[in-house]
């Protein structure tokens, strides 16, 4: 029995068997096949919960603008809040528009891999930034010092967060235009698995900090109120 030759405009750019496809892809038609509902339950499902994500975030961004305006305030959360809102909507446009480089193209007629790895690249900055400047909020609440001064600061964080992005948006471009150029894949992937790593020590050893700091105060608030009342009787 003959294929059916899919119709080209619903295909992504570029095909099955592109030279430029740098990671390796599923065989989409056998895949869809066994996938059937599930693989339409699954980009439709999560490309709505990413957009109702940025949606949320999109009027928790306008609140915060709001009260900035009156308290003069929360520079850090508008910026986290703007984080939130392009993870959630580069997130879902990516499950819309062209989910893993599959072979359907939506809402564009063509949809360019170039365009797919970005959407979906960009993520991965996005939360990575957001959960450092939470970091940095939190030290700066609670006046803790875990690095030197010039490290604990936003300029410092910026300048790493900037760079990663930069090196995200590179890594994209050179590796959807020249296939083998897979090596800056693995310094990009490397980078956020570090930074990562750092941050999560980071959290740890705070967190446990302010652990032990509560601990010992609750101690000892107990201890004097023990001995206020041991004096007032």
């Amino acid at each position: 029995m003959a294929e059916e030759e899919p119709n080209p405009s619903t295909l992504s750019s570029p095909s099955r068997g592109s030279p430029v496809a740098a990671e390796p892809i599923p065989e989409w038609g056998p895949a869809l096949q066994t996938w059937q509902w599930a693989w339409w339950l699954h980009w439709i499902g999560f490309g709505a919960l990413f957009t109702l994500f940025a949606v949320y975030s999109l009027v928790t961004l306008i609140e915060i603008i709001s009260i900035k305006r009156r308290t003069k305030r929360g520079h850090l959360a508008l910026v986290i809040t703007v984080l939130l809102v392009i993870f959630g909507l580069t997130r879902g446009i990516f499950f819309f528009i062209n989910p893993y480089e599959s072979e359907q193209c939506n809402l564009l007629p063509v949809c360019p891999v170039m365009l797919t790895r970005i959407l979906f690249g960009i993520a991965l900055p996005c939360i990575t930034a957001s959960f450092s400047l939470v970091h940095l909020a939190f030290l700066q609440v609670m006046k803790l010092k875990l690095y030197p001064e010039k490290l604990q600061s936003g300029k410092f964080l910026s300048a790493i967060i900037a760079f990663h992005f930069t090196l995200m948006l590179f890594a994209e471009v050179m590796v959807s235009l020249f296939a083998n150029w897979k090596t800056l894949s693995i310094i990009c992937q490397s980078f956020y698995i570090v930074f990562n790593f750092i941050l999560s020590v980071s959290f740890i050893y705070s967190g446990t900090r302010i652990v032990n700091y509560v601990q010992r105060n609750h101690t000892r608030v107990t201890r004097l109120g023990r001995q206020a009342c041991a004096l007032g009787t």
